[in-house]
């Protein structure tokens, strides 16, 4: 195709397989290479398109990794937030109500959160959650929910349902899970409920909570 008869192309609509098409996400990934209105040459066409299949795999590759489990934490301090039995909708703290989501971690997470969040607390409780449950439900963001793009120069690229991958993997430093589901954590999510404990005289230590053998990824 010659330069006098540029290629229009407005977006491009990809599925988002993972785990060798065993799991199919409910989302899609989307790149708008031009407005309607703009023209992309055919060579700057498969430029863009190369770039934004490159990123497309990366994506599924950071979805393969996802995590078996996340974790919620509930300070002891907060005893009307984890009625027992468990309901089928737990209350939700100050902090999730705010938000308008439940803030989640994974496993490699949890320790520094635990430091930074709960040091004032002797015991916490640790609801573990099977990922596979909720994740239709899971965003990874920043821990102020916000989403994000990957640059694609003056293009841009994003992932349904999840307002947010990247930069760096699912659960990297900085991207935490949290449910969108208008609140719902509860006996049908929870798996099992742990406890952490410190004496009152010592400070939480992230090695040794890494050491908690359910602690799993």
């Amino acid at each position: 195709m010659s330069a006098d008869h540029p290629l229009t192309i407005s977006s491009i609509v990809l599925p988002l397989s993972i785990d060798g098409g065993a799991t199919v996400t409910t989302g899609v990934v989307e790149a708008s290479f031009a407005s309607e209105e703009s023209e992309v040459e055919p060579r700057d066409m498969v430029k863009r398109l190369a770039k934004f299949v490159t990123v497309w795999m990366e994506l599924t590759l950071m979805e393969s990794k996802a995590p078996r489990y996340l974790y919620k934490l509930v300070p002891s301090s907060k005893p009307e937030l984890l009625p027992l039995p468990l309901p089928e909708e737990l209350p939700l703290s100050e902090l999730d109500s705010h938000s308008g989501f439940i803030h989640l971690s994974t496993s490699s997470q949890l320790p520094s959160t635990v430091e930074r969040f709960f040091g004032d607390e002797t015991v916490v409780h640790v609801l573990r959650i099977e990922y596979e449950v909720i994740k239709i439900n899971i965003r990874w963001e920043t821990p102020e929910g916000d989403g994000k793009y990957i640059d694609m120069g003056s293009d841009r690229l994003k992932l349904i349902p999840f307002s947010i991958v990247a930069p760096g993997d699912i659960g990297a430093d900085g991207i935490f899970p949290h449910l969108h589901n208008t609140g719902k954590l509860g006996n049908q999510e929870v798996e099992k409920i742990f406890i952490l404990e410190r004496k009152i005289d010592d400070a939480w230590d992230a090695q040794k909570l890494k050491d908690h053998t359910w602690l799993i990824y």
